[in-house]
């Protein structure tokens, strides 16, 4: 009877191990590429301005993006867009 236990936690302990793995997989697929910019500046003269990340090609509003300067510093977190 004992052995009957063993074989049958056995054989769901590899199942519930495939579907892990399994979701792993797939969840890693989704990845996306992304970026981030940092910057500081050698004072705080310019904290509360903003600075602006426009693209060389093809500027609108919805591909112009912007931040505040915050203790001489400012950073732009984002996706790219395919």
């Amino acid at each position: 009877m004992r052995n009957i236990f063993i074989l049958s936690f056995m054989h769901c302990f590899k199942i519930v191990l495939n579907l892990v793995f399994l979701i792993l997989i797939f969840n890693s697929c989704k990845h996306t590429k992304s970026y981030v910019i940092e910057g500081s500046l050698p004072s705080g003269f310019y904290d509360g301005e903003k600075v602006y990340l426009i693209p060389m090609k093809d500027a609108n509003n919805k591909n112009v993006d912007s931040v505040y300067i915050t203790n001489s510093k400012f950073y732009f977190r984002g996706n790219f867009f395919k």
